[in-house]
């Protein structure tokens, strides 16, 4: 009889970027957090703007969460982060300490040691629903988006093979290159297509984001070619800063810079950890 197999913990589902665990840890965690960003503002709707950039941060950061930690102590810390961010002219009144804030302005609190805990109404729990869909809807995670891959050289075979894309919602629906040898291939259901046809494909397919993955001197060729088919969200891994025209979101990753990154991070780090 085979050992049976370990199901992981929230913490680690969530380090992996599981949205089904996105939505356990935010039933657990957003009454707190709500409860802890009141107490700082004073005011109900910054309150709830601050728990969705704080889930929003957490979110973004979850890659880098051990999962050998705790998310309790982790996601309140965020939110007051966030909440000493907000400007204070938004605010309508000085923070205050959470024993001075009245019942009628929270659910019912009680403290346990250094963790807050909430005991949710029934309206309450209503309201964190809605918070929890608007939340959603920030991260995109309430749909799927279609993608095109430009680049189908190693780089974009990779990216393309990465499953935590179909896992967050990212279906790669187009891949393109312009090397007479790639274009034709299979790749899985898709067939690399001709760079030539790539404004066609856009609107056919409902193509909204696309991935460049090609070399340095074709890259800016690519994203004005994207942008000029409509496109409006880049993620771009060739090694070179691209322009685009405002409006359009473009994200940068260099792997040269975040590998030497590393190698700083290793050569100083006895220096980091003794203060030197």
């Amino acid at each position: 009889m085979g050992l049976r197999r370990r199901e992981r913990t929230v913490e680690e589902r969530f380090a992996a970027a599981d949205d089904t665990a996105l939505a356990e840890v935010f039933d657990a965690h957003a009454g707190p957090m709500l409860a802890v960003a009141v107490s700082q503002l004073d005011d109900r709707r910054l309150a709830e703007e601050a728990v969705q950039q704080a889930f929003v941060q957490a979110w973004r950061a979850a890659p880098t969460f051990e999962p050998a930690r705790p998310l309790g102590p982790w996601l309140p810390s965020i939110v007051r982060r966030t909440a000493i961010d907000i400007p204070p002219r938004e605010r309508r009144h000085e923070p205050r300490n959470l024993q001075d804030v009245s019942p009628r302005d929270l659910p019912t609190v009680e403290l346990k040691g250094a963790l807050l805990e909430l005991v949710v109404e029934t309206r309450d729990r209503e309201h964190l629903d809605e918070l929890r869909t608007r939340m959603r809807q920030i991260l995109g995670l309430d749909r799927r988006w279609h993608v095109a891959l430009v680049g189908a050289g190693r780089l974009g075979a990779a990216l393309f093979q990465y499953e935590g894309f179909r896992r967050q919602g990212f279906d790669f629906v187009a891949v393109f290159d312009n090397d007479p040898a790639k274009i034709g291939r299979r790749w899985g259901e898709i067939e690399v297509e001709d760079v030539d046809d790539l404004p066609r494909a856009v609107g056919r397919r409902g193509i909204e984001m696309a991935v460049i993955a090609t070399p340095r001197e074709s890259a800016q060729d690519v994203a004005d070619r994207l942008l000029d088919a409509g496109v409006e969200a880049i993620l771009n891994f060739a090694p070179r800063k691209l322009t685009v025209r405002p409006g359009v979101t473009l994200r940068d990753v260099n792997l040269a810079i975040e590998i030497e990154g590393l190698a700083f991070a290793l050569t100083h780090a006895g220096e980091i950890m003794t203060g030197g």
